[in-house]
């Protein structure tokens, strides 16, 4: 059962919720929407609330009757919260009242969603209907209220009114065979009164349509659900009531049998949505050529100086002091010669060799000795301080040193063909899409409930 499916059927019938006045779920209640209230009578009694979908929910509260306490109004709460926790029979606690609030029923069109329980009992399903008397003229006259809808003991729908020639009237739908589960209508006008059978399976409609007078359906008290102030029987209905909807004006039984079908079913919702795509639809190609050294980039890395000519090497001499050699010790005896501009110096390592130190040389020669390297001097020579210069003819250049660095680029050689895609790209819109989807099991609707005697009613 659906809130949503029915909040989605009125205003695909109707554009809005205005013509929805009242709907009771009393199968999936919940205890929040359950209360008490001592409007009933000087005792408090439950009600369940009108549903959050209908144009005005402080309206049409339904009162458990079952539920009345003396005590106080949690008592009378948790009375109707067990009437309607037993899912099985929840109207042999009681009947459930609900009041008109300003509706009239020669104006009204009704949806009653009920199953049976472990036997058919006859009894009133829907209850508005009182009669009484008027005199007008010395006559006596039988005047009436509303109607009654129910079922009999043999498991068939009937209707209880007035008729146009004011005879209390009860029309009996026989050709309907009825499930554990049923689902009927009611609707009417100032004219004409109609009971309506819905079989969703075979997507059929059975329907008695009866003429009446205007005055003698006009009701504006308080509607009686499993029960009646008027009827020949004064048990109540031996059944379950899955809920009740109530619509404001009289409506074709088509109409009523969409807006039953979405009380059944599950409202889905499904958000539009966009998707793109693409596609190849060709090939772009490019020759790729090889890379390599292309030649090569000199950079200056360091310098280098280079001096010219030939080096060159300069002798000074200091006198310095004397000195007293032994005989046999060595020393530098120095030479100058001028040439012109030049003065060239050199010097000679010798041997001192003291004259009358007593020693016998032989001499080779004249004024010579034998003992080579040896200089006859006195024993006490003057020492000379020697200094040796370098020099350099010429002068110096300097020369750069570079580096060498491949450079790299493209060669006129194909390595290859490199083919790239082309694709095109689209959306597609999906559009939002919403609507009803009928998925309860159907077993307690199916034609095999009822049987009377050995065979079918």
């Amino acid at each position: 059962m659906s809130t949503q499916g029915l909040d989605f059927q009125i205003n695909e019938s109707f554009n809005d919720n205005q013509k929805l006045c009242a709907f009771f779920d009393f199968k999936n209640f919940s205890s929040s929407s359950t209360s008490a209230a001592g409007s009933i009578s000087t005792a408090f009694t439950g009600f369940l609330s009108n549903s959050s979908i209908t144009n005005d929910p402080s309206l049409h509260k339904c009162f458990a009757l079952g539920s009345i306490s003396a005590s106080s109004s949690s008592e009378a709460e948790t009375n109707i919260d067990n009437i309607l926790g037993n899912s099985e029979c929840n109207l042999t606690g009681g009947a459930f009242l609900v009041p008109m609030d300003g509706l009239n029923l020669n104006n009204v069109s009704a949806i009653v969603d009920f199953n049976f329980c472990e036997s058919v009992d006859g009894g009133v399903l829907v209850g508005a209907y009182g009669l009484g008397e008027a005199t007008r003229q010395g006559e006596t006259f039988i005047t009436s209220s509303g109607f009654n809808v129910g079922v009999t003991d043999r498991g068939h729908l009937f209707l209880q009114y007035l008729n146009r020639e004011d005879e209390e009237t009860v029309k009996v739908l026989y050709n309907v065979e009825l499930s554990k589960r049923n689902l009927i209508a009611i609707s009417a006008d100032k004219s004409k009164l109609s009971l309506s059978y819905f079989d969703y399976f075979n997507d059929l409609v059975r329907t008695i349509e009866v003429p009446v007078d205007e005055r003698s359906i006009s009701f504006t008290g308080d509607l009686l659900l499993g029960g009646t102030n008027e009827f020949y029987q004064n048990n109540n209905f031996q059944g379950n009531l899955n809920s009740l909807t109530i619509l404001s004006g009289d409506y074709d039984s088509l109409t009523l049998k969409d807006i039953g079908e979405a009380v059944l079913s599950e409202y889905t919702f499904n958000a539009g949505q966009t998707s793109s795509y693409s596609r190849v639809t060709g090939y772009s190609s490019e020759i790729v050529y090889a890379t390599g050294i292309t030649g090569y980039d000199y950079e200056v890395t360091g310098s280098l100086t280079i001096n010219t000519g030939r080096e060159t090497f300069q002798m000074s001499s200091a006198l310095g002091s004397s000195e007293s050699l032994e005989e046999g010790e060595k020393y530098f005896k120095y030479y100058t010669f001028n040439n012109g501009t030049t003065t060239s110096k050199y010097k000679e390592e010798l041997g001192v060799l003291v004259d009358g130190s007593g020693y016998l040389y032989h001499p080779t020669g004249e004024n010579a000795y034998d003992t080579l390297g040896l200089n006859d001097i006195s024993s006490s020579i003057q020492t000379y301080s020697e200094t040796l210069t370098t020099g350099n003819r010429g002068g110096a250049i300097s020369i750069d040193l570079h580096g060498k660095n491949p450079m790299y680029g493209t060669l006129s050689e194909v390595s290859g063909v490199v083919e790239t895609p082309i694709s095109e790209t689209w959306q597609e819109v999906t559009p939002a899409t919403s609507g009803l989807s009928f998925e309860m099991t159907g077993v307690d609707l199916f034609k095999d409930y009822i049987y009377y005697m050995g065979g079918r009613s």
